[in-house]
């Protein structure tokens, strides 16, 4: 195992099954597994390797009141659909740098659309119920993920495969950071890493602020 960065805050831990194949832990400082967090691996060369326009159509539900997913990580150019599954009505709005937008009252079954199409963190609120939080990180690298319940981010050997270079550039945000996301490059051996466990740590501890509040989201990028 190799320390990368000591401390006492927050850390990150990317276990390197191949030269292709990546698994990162998000771990608090009491080493309790975090999940939700958005992980992307991206490269000084990654400009030249991002995929085609994304297809297909991803759905932040409004569920029993709340936002589902909570958390959601998706490409730049990304659509989106906002379905209704509550008897009641939404007004769904973010006041967000990297998209400004408002769906007026709408009920069930309803599904307004929209597309991501610049990259940033979109903090979402409900104009009707004031507890409804929601967050949708939207990047350009070529590869992401999100973590689960055992704070654990997979990334298939196929996405992985398409970074050039021998240097990979990792971040997480989570919604309890403000600001940019915690950053960390690792640099590729020649030979791989086989199954060698690369520990990596990151220092979040001045970023960690109460979650973000959407009525004052004009300095959020």
């Amino acid at each position: 195992m190799k320390s990368r960065l000591l401390t006492a805050a927050a850390m990150f831990f990317a276990t390197i099954q191949s030269v292709y194949g990546l698994t990162i832990r998000v771990v608090d400082s009491s080493s309790n597994a975090v999940d939700a967090a958005v992980v992307t691996v991206n490269s000084p060369t990654a400009a030249s390797n991002l995929a085609a326009p994304p297809s297909g159509m991803v759905e932040i539900h409004q569920r029993d009141r709340n936002f589902f997913p909570r958390v959601s990580v998706v490409p730049v150019n990304q659509k989106l659909s906002f379905p209704n599954d509550d008897d009641v009505l939404h007004h769904v709005y973010s006041f967000s740098r990297a998209k400004t937008f408002e769906f007026a009252l709408y009920g069930k079954n309803e599904s307004p659309t929209i597309v991501m199409d610049k990259a940033g963190v979109v903090v979402l609120g409900c104009n009707i119920h004031d507890h409804m939080r929601g967050y949708i990180y939207v990047t350009d690298a070529p590869v992401y993920g999100i973590t689960d319940s055992k704070g654990e981010a997979k990334l298939p050997a196929e996405k992985l495969s398409g970074i050039d270079g021998n240097v990979l550039i990792l971040s997480v945000w989570h919604p309890a950071m403000q600001g940019e996301p915690a950053m960390q490059t690792l640099e590729i051996p020649t030979d791989g890493f086989a199954n060698e466990l690369e520990e990596i740590a990151i220092d979040i501890s001045q970023r960690t602020q109460p979650e973000f509040d959407p009525y004052e989201q004009g300095d959020y990028e």
